[in-house]
């Protein structure tokens, strides 16, 4: 049986600073002088996303203020390969700090797919990075699942159902027509599934 575990790390340009079972508050990701990512504390103040520096120090003074470490980023993602290699020995590096495993063959080992999941889940905390997870018979449906948080789908019946609804631009190709999908209210992967074929 084909099963892959697709792990995303949502909040890794902020917790290679400030890891998630840190106490450090106030912590915010600055990219081109624009938040990035910002600590849940820094969010309660009125920091959002896309913010410029000056902004984020008027609410909060005393923020931490990083500028995102790509180096320090593509470690944390080695490091956490690393780490699950011992689950599998096919583990690779997927696109927007996602990575990928091919748990087949290690299912009965671990005792499932569950239980495999929580040790995953359990490694990656302990490491100091918050992980989304999700499960898919596909490599390309597990990253998608990831990304948007969107569970375990162990069948492809399952894995079609929940891809349908997943936002259109989840999907990477999709992102450059962002404005003429929005315009003819295609929204979700159904709705793209259910355009009639390109005329030739």
């Amino acid at each position: 049986m084909r099963l892959w575990i697709g792990l995303h790390l949502p909040r890794l340009p902020l917790e290679v600073f400030a890891p998630s079972w840190s106490t450090d508050a106030g912590s915010v990701v600055l990219e081109q002088e624009r938040v990035l990512v910002a600590s849940q504390e820094a969010m309660d103040a009125g920091v959002r996303v896309g913010m410029r520096r000056g902004g984020v120090l008027m609410l909060l003074p005393d923020a931490r203020l990083h500028v995102r470490a790509p180096a320090l980023e593509a470690e944390a993602r080695q490091a956490v390969a690393l780490a699950l290699l011992q689950y599998t020995p096919q583990v690779t590096e997927g696109a927007e700090a996602t990575l990928l495993m091919d748990v087949g063959a290690s299912l009965r080992l671990f005792g499932g797919i569950r239980a495999l999941c929580r040790r995953v889940h359990a490694n990656v905390r302990a490491l100091g990075f918050t992980a989304s997870l999700a499960c898919a018979p596909t490599a390309r449906g597990a990253w998608l699942l990831a990304r948007a948080n969107a569970g375990r789908a162990v069948r492809m019946e399952s894995l079609l159902r929940r891809l349908d609804r997943l936002a259109v631009l989840l999907a990477p190709p999709a992102r450059p027509f962002a404005d003429w999908f929005d315009g003819i209210g295609c929204h979700t992967l159904v709705d793209l599934r259910r355009l009639p074929p390109p005329c030739l």
